[in-house]
């Protein structure tokens, strides 16, 4: 779930978002009950965390996997409830 995904939902839509900054985005789809901003920017950042490498970091390595690892479950509840939405429509 990114930007196609936001693009492609609010188009379907007719919402005006071609001019819209990401996180403006983020606040209208939240709006409309797709799904929650601060949610999708917590996970954006973890996947920034598990795209990085923490070289003598072994704790801090396995402390993001195991985050990564809620965080994909949390992530594919949240797909599901969008699409749902979506056929609900």
């Amino acid at each position: 779930m990114g930007e196609r995904l936001t693009v492609a939902t609010l188009a379907s839509l007719a919402e005006p978002y071609e001019d819209w900054p990401m996180r403006d985005r983020l606040h209208r789809l939240e709006k409309l009950g797709f799904i929650d901003t601060d949610d999708w920017l917590r996970w954006r950042a973890l996947r920034h965390r598990l795209a990085h490498e923490y070289p003598g970091q072994d704790d801090l390595r396995f402390a993001t996997l195991l985050e990564g690892i809620r965080g994909a479950a949390e992530l594919l509840a949240a797909c599901r409830h969008w699409m749902l939405q979506l056929a609900a429509r």
